[in-house]
């Protein structure tokens, strides 16, 4: 599963988008989550990596931005960050340390796959 996201180039531009419902994935089972990442190479290249159990919850997600846009996407929720690095990029951008606030969730770029 990944992120597809509805709009025209023109709306791809950064805007704000308000959450219209979500649902949890996974059923509540807390199981090991699979992700990939795609990288910056002539040809398709994904680093994967796990998540261990209980560690994180998924949800999808429906967006709508301002200008109509809409996007399906998934979310994660990272529930024990005390083991990150504090110059993580999300801990940065919350300006927070780690384990001081959980859980810390993102929504996956559509070029992520789950």
């Amino acid at each position: 599963m990944s992120t597809v996201a509805n709009v025209t180039a023109a709306a791809a531009e950064m805007q704000r988008y308000v959450v219209e419902g979500f649902e949890r994935m996974g059923g509540g089972r807390g199981g090991l989550g699979v992700f990939c990442h795609a990288e910056p190479y002539a040809y398709v290249v994904f680093h994967c990596h796990t998540v261990g159990k209980g560690m994180m919850r998924e949800y999808a997600v429906s967006l709508k931005g301002n200008d109509g846009s809409r996007v399906e996407a998934i979310a994660v929720c990272h529930l024990d960050t005390t083991s990150w690095n504090p110059q993580h990029v999300m801990l940065q951008v919350l300006q927070v340390k780690p384990g001081s606030v959980e859980p810390v969730c993102h929504i996956l770029p559509s070029d992520h796959v789950r």
